[in-house]
């Protein structure tokens, strides 16, 4: 019998803790938060850390397991697209 990957048809994650797909939009959240908050305004590191936490929480509440449900909903539909008209 041969032994098969475990982790076949599991979603990405980031050192079991992260899912994959939140990886880059924490990370792009901390770089951002640290840059504005501590190097443009000045605020020491709390304030910092606070928001860069509650910015990766609202994230995760968001995007959730399925992200395309909610981010799907802001894509605008395609110009051209076959309607009925009404008459």
């Amino acid at each position: 019998m041969r032994k098969l990957n475990r982790r076949l048809g599991q979603k990405a994650d980031f050192l079991n803790l992260v899912p994959g797909d939140l990886v880059f939009p924490w990370l792009l959240t901390v770089i951002g938060g640290y840059f504005v908050l501590s190097g443009i305004l000045g605020l020491n590191w709390i304030w910092t850390g606070t928001f860069v936490v509650w910015a990766c929480a609202l994230w995760l509440l968001l995007a959730g397991r399925r992200p395309h449900r909610f981010f799907g909903q802001m894509l605008d539909p395609p110009a051209l697209a076959r309607t009925r008209q009404l008459r």
